[in-house]
């Protein structure tokens, strides 16, 4: 609380705003309890108040419209003028809905899903009208677009699965006729300068565009006959896997439903079993060498963790689209439920992929809006400690350790039963 009174520019208003509304001091009393990391951003940012008296902001983000959030960032950006004006005000936007999201969660008046959820619509709101923004830079410089593109969402953020200070994985694909490469890679450099360049605002999101055809080897934007060809000809495995996760975010609706209607077929094209769980052990045995978890709290690389779920959700969904194109999904919850209802999944292993699924959901969401990205559990304060077991619906928090370590090898055994033995990676070759 000093910290963050320290930062106040006109502290006696904020005192006499506490007096006259006690509620919103318990709520803040609360928050710097809870999240060390709320604190800080409270800290360098005491502008951050001010939203927390607007009344939207105590609305429930259950009862936010589709939509909402794109149709209020474009209001915002209605009468900004400059393209480092629209950024700055993105920037200022997101800042507060992120903040919003993560006191409702914290405060016990949203779930992790629906935090999950309202973190991805805002990403796309950003993205969409980042987008334009930079279209219409580079159609100010370099005239009419020769075509159209889109902008597509991969791993978490095609999941709509964010959490606090999530990076975005995104590709653009384009369709065009002369001119296409060279316009579409100015737009696509655009956008990424748009979320990520540092401004006097901060900066919107860390961007990720690994997961695009080749790779960082490839081109920043692709066209879609090149997407096309790539994912049906020479794809690995690890690229399919991450197909199943793709999800249009911004652009041209046309070609929107061409490229989900590419991916799809790719998708659904028959597979060798062996091969691919095979593939898929060797990538989580690799994994477990060059990225191994710190603790059992790294939620996403402990064994038994998100990628081990993660892993069993798109592997099942390769081997089966041939047959069952319905067991697709973006999302790694539902893509469980549809395997199990397809009579891939059976009924009490798909239960407790799912349970664990939402807990580690849960928990990570809670850590991320609490201690940040790198969760160090020794240095949580017991505040943090007490939601932890309460979010494990256990009595304290060593009870709750106890029943992560022992979902974490439930989970790593349906891994092994569904997939294969993680062992030592195989040589490159």
């Amino acid at each position: 609380f000093a910290d963050f009174f320290a930062g106040l520019i006109a502290g006696v208003q904020v005192l006499s705003l506490f007096e006259a509304r006690p509620a919103l001091l318990d709520l803040l009393a609360r928050l710097l309890a809870l999240a060390p990391q709320l604190s800080e951003r409270l800290a360098r940012r005491p502008a951050l108040l001010d939203a927390l008296i607007e009344p939207r902001f105590a609305v429930s983000l259950s009862e936010d419209a589709p939509g909402e959030r794109l149709a209020a960032l474009r209001e915002r950006l209605a009468d900004a003028e400059s393209f480092e004006t629209r950024i700055n005000e993105a920037r200022r936007f997101q800042r507060e809905e992120a903040f919003r999201i993560s006191v409702q969660l914290l405060d016990g008046a949203a779930n992790a899903e629906e935090a999950g959820a309202a973190h991805a619509e805002l990403a796309d709101a950003c993205v969409e009208l980042m987008a334009e923004a930079a279209q219409a830079e580079v159609m100010r410089t370099h005239g009419p677009p020769p075509g159209a593109f889109v902008v597509l969402g991969l791993g978490k953020f095609g999941g709509r699965e964010l959490s606090e200070d999530s990076d975005l994985d995104i590709m653009m694909v384009y369709e065009a006729e002369n001119g296409g490469p060279e316009y579409y890679t100015r737009v696509t450099q655009r956008l990424i300068s748009a979320l990520t360049a540092p401004t006097e605002e901060g900066s919107l999101y860390e961007i990720d565009t690994k997961l695009r055809p080749s790779g960082s080897h490839g081109p920043v934007a692709v066209r879609l006959t090149s997407f096309d060809r790539y994912y049906a000809e020479e794809a690995w495995t690890w690229e399919m896997l991450a197909l199943t996760r793709l999800r249009p975010a911004a652009g041209d609706p046309q070609l929107t439903a061409r490229v989900m209607e590419v991916a799809r077929a790719a998708l659904a094209r028959p597979r060798d079993a062996a091969e691919i769980k095979s593939d898929v052990a060797d990538m989580r045995a690799r994994m477990e060498q060059e990225r191994a978890a710190a603790s059992m709290w790294d939620l996403k690389l402990a064994p038994g963790g998100f990628v081990d779920i993660e892993f069993i959700a798109q592997t099942l969904q390769l081997l089966n689209a041939a047959t069952d194109p319905e067991v697709l999904s973006f999302n790694s919850g539902d893509a469980l439920h549809r395997l199990v209802r397809a009579g891939v999944l059976d009924a009490e292993r798909g239960a407790r992929l799912q349970q664990a699924w939402r807990l580690w959901s849960s928990l990570q969401q809670t850590l991320r809006a609490c201690m940040g990205g790198d969760v160090a559990i020794e240095a949580a304060p017991p505040p943090v400690r007490a939601r932890i077991a309460e979010l494990c619906g256990a009595s304290d928090f060593d009870a709750a350790q106890r029943r992560v370590a022992d979902m974490q090898a439930a989970v790593r055994a349906d891994f092994v039963a569904l997939i294969g033995p993680v062992e030592r990676a195989k040589t490159a070759g």
